[in-house]
């Protein structure tokens, strides 16, 4: 999980809050990002492992923003309301104590970092508008994504690989969005490589196999991977 609400500043002057939630399920990540040191976690999350995006809060356009103060949530997507708000607690004892920061607190499984520029007077009332932000936020309704059926993809099996394709349907679907659908055949011994250097294989499919970034794929509702009649995969993982 990755949650952020973060006030901006247009270049017109327009202020708000832009803010997201992200999952980590059927995403590729180091299996040990959650224990590593605070603040290394909180920028390979950031930065290089966000999850895929669920929900959005957008008041202010994106496109040259800068930002007045920010707050970054992360840990296990399972992690409860109380986990978060607990660390938040945290948090919020380092601002009020320590002023703008930037500050980075770990209370058990959640991460959480907070920051604001040094001409805010009042950098605990810029968290606590982050900190309401984000939770409601976290507890909206479902993204449009899950009311989508995924994209169907279709393994063929032979002796020294697997060949990977959309269904007529779902190509279909790609097609009209803009993107290339491309069956990809992997072998076994490729395959073994891949995951010994990259992890899982499955959720770097999605892009290769629509030619879309991963954000229109969201959109089209991810992807469903079958073999044989049964689901082995899914990209967003559904409720």
């Amino acid at each position: 999980m990755y949650l952020f609400a973060h006030r901006v500043l247009s270049t017109s002057g327009r202020g708000g809050i832009n803010g997201g939630l992200y999952v980590h399920d059927g995403s590729a990540f180091p299996a040990d990002l959650w224990l590593r040191d605070p603040a290394t976690t909180v920028k390979l999350v950031t930065a290089r492992y966000p999850g895929c995006r669920v929900r959005d809060r957008v008041d202010v356009a994106p496109g040259g923003n800068s930002v007045e103060s920010w707050l970054d949530v992360v840990g296990p997507d399972e992690t409860t309301r109380q986990e978060v708000s607990e660390s938040l607690g945290g948090l919020s004892g380092l601002v009020a104590r320590d002023g703008a920061g930037p500050h980075v607190h770990r209370r058990g499984r959640v991460t959480v970092a907070f920051g604001c520029n040094l001409g805010i007077e009042q950098p605990s009332q810029a968290l606590a508008e982050l900190t309401e932000a984000a939770l409601q936020l976290r507890e909206a309704p479902p993204a449009p994504w899950t009311e989508v059926p995924p994209l169907r993809v279709v393994l063929e099996h032979d002796g020294e690989g697997t060949r990977f394709v959309l269904d007529p349907p779902s190509a279909a679907r790609v097609i009209h969005a803009g993107g290339s659908p491309t069956p990809i055949r992997i072998g076994h011994d490729v395959a073994a490589d891949f995951r010994a250097l990259h992890g899982p294989l499955y959720p770097h499919l999605p892009q290769l196999l629509t030619a879309l970034p991963s954000e229109q794929v969201l959109e089209l509702g991810g992807v469903s991977i079958e073999d044989a009649g049964q689901t082995v995969f899914e990209w967003p993982a559904r409720p």
